[in-house]
Formats: structure tokens, C-alpha cells, sequence
């Protein structure tokens, strides 16, 4: 879900932020293409809630390109290409790629067994393969279901696996046997900005609209180490959402003479066409 939460949020701060911010720059220049290869946003989510997802991005002023792929990325220009072949060239600057995960390079150094990604290949119960005390996990392992899927890539997996294998480190010094990873999956929710998000859980559960957006905002705040950290991201939260706007800021050294004000460079930049952010 990086890429549609990372489109709607990129909206949210021209519309909300920059246009306040910066009066002299015309937003509505401004363009925020989703690049998707499949046919639809939100692949592992219900159909209901993948169709509502797209709707909001486009509402929100999102360009939605499904069925299509980056194929180059140049200083001023993004080749996309879909299914038929044919190539669309969006004149942009910037491009934020979020189409994959890769396990860390150190997994490279390593002379363990991966897969195509990176991932080491681990057993049931995260032991590196061909090993009896080297554990991996998290993005950097290979770990799969009963069913041979691997686990995806994301921070429960990581967390309920490291709780796994403290315990097996605990087994192996009592000269236990060994038990297997199971990971269990408490659902999958993601933000499309103010007030939208979508939540579907194991039990079939599905939220969306602003009752998804506040389940998924309680939970990462529950996540949170620390009373100290929940408070100052929940005041955070209500700043933003009471005023539209960020309380952190970009300072800027514009004090010499041939500095050029940040409203001047975008400007210029938006002449020559390079207003596109281009999320693949």
C-alpha cells in the first residue's frame, strides 16, 4: 500500500500545506501519477475496498495508471509502459519508487543461501539453512506458511518472529525441541488520506471511509513506544486535523545574494513542465 498512501499524502500537502505556504505557486499545476502494474490498487485487499481506494485517489486529484510499468527513469522524464506495449512519457522531476522490497545488501555478504529478492532462505523455525544457531527474520528472511507462501514484508511479521525465536534460543539452551514459525496475520489496513483508509481483518471484517481511517490511526498509536511518544504523536494528530496543516517545517539558508526563494524555484520549475510526482 506504499505507493497509494504516498500519493494521497503528496495531494494532501499541496492542497493543504504548500498552497498557504507558498501563495505564489499555482497547485493546480501540480500532477501526482500512481503508477500500477496490475489492474487494480491495493492488490491484496477485497474488491470493494480496492474499487473505493481508487475512487478516492482520483477524487483526491490522483492519476491512476493501472496496468503499467516504469520502464526508465530519466533526470526529466518517466517512461511508463503498459500491457500493449505502447510507451507514455509524464515530464517529471520527481519520482518516489516504492514497487518492491529488497532484502538488505548484508544478506549479499553473507554466502548464505536467497532467494530472488535477497531473502535468506530460513526452515520452519528460522534457522539460516544448513545452520543450527544463525536465525534470520523479518524482511531479511525467506520464511513461508504451511502452504509454502512466503510471509510478506511487513513490521508484524518482524515482531512476532523475533518473539519466535527468543523463545527458541530459550528452547535450545533447555535442550528443547525445536517448534515452528507460525505467523499470525491480525489484518491488513492502509491510508488513503484525511478521513479514507481501508481495514480488512482475518474474520472478514472490512472498514473503510472515516471509520477505517480512525481504526487505523487508534492502532498505529497503540503501537507507539512509550506514553511520552503516543501523547506528542496524538497532539500532532489533532493539530494537523483541526487545522490543515504540519507543524514540522524545511529551514532554508537563503541568505546569499544569487540564492533563488523556494516559491521562485518551483515556479521556474513548473514553467518548464516539471510539476509531475510520478509514485511507481
Amino acid at each position: 500500500p506504499t505507493g497509494v498512501e504516498t500519493a494521497g499524502a503528496l495531494r494532501e500537502l499541496f492542497e493543504h500545506v504548500l498552497r498557504k505556504d507558498f501563495p505564489g505557486i499555482d497547485i493546480e499545476q501540480t500532477r501526482v501519477v500512481l503508477v500500477e502494474a496490475t489492474a487494480d490498487v491495493l492488490g491484496p485487499f477485497s474488491d470493494g475496498l480496492r474499487n473505493y481506494a481508487a475512487g478516492q485517489l482520483e477524487r483526491r486529484g490522483v492519476e491512476v495508471m493501472l496496468n503499467s510499468m516504469v520502464s526508465r527513469v530519466n533526470p526529466t522524464a518517466v517512461e511508463v509502459k503498459d500491457t500493449s506495449g505502447e510507451i507514455t512519457t509524464i515530464t517529471s522531476t520527481t519520482v518516489v519508487w516504492s514497487a518492491g522490497v529488497r532484502a538488505n545488501a548484508l544478506a549479499d555478504a553473507l554466502g548464505v543461501e536467497q532467494d530472488k529478492s535477497g531473502r535468506i532462505i530460513v526452515d520452519g523455525s528460522l534457522r539460516v539453512a544448513g545452520t543450527s544457531s544463525v536465525f534470520a527474520l523479518g524482511d531479511i528472511a525467506a520464511s513461508a506458511d504451511e502452504s509454502g507462501e512466503l510471509h510478506p514484508q511487513l513490521a508484524p511479521v518482524a515482531i512476532q518472529g523475533a518473539r519466535h525465536v527468543a523463545e527458541e534460543i530459550a528452547r535450545a539452551i533447555k535442550a528443547e525441541t525445536s517448534q515452528t514459525f507460525r505467523y499470525k496475520d491480525k489484518g491488513t489496513m492502509a491510508t488513503i488520506g484525511r478521513g479514507a483508509a481501508v481495514a480488512q481483518l482475518p474474520s472478514g471484517l472490512k472498514l473503510r471511509g472515516w471509520i477505517g481511517w480512525a481504526a487505523w490511526a487508534l492502532i498505529h498509536l497503540t503501537q507507539i513506544v512509550g506514553m511520552r511518544n503516543k501523547v506528542y504523536v496524538y497532539l500532532n494528530w489533532v493539530y494537523n486535523y483541526l487545522t490543515y496543516d504540519r507543524s514540522a517545517r524545511l529551514i532554508l539558508d537563503l541568505g546569499s545574494e544569487d540564492s533563488t526563494s523556494v516559491a521562485d524555484a518551483i515556479t521556474q520549475s513548473e514553467v518548464k513542465g516539471e510539476a509531475s510526482t510520478v509514485v511507481a
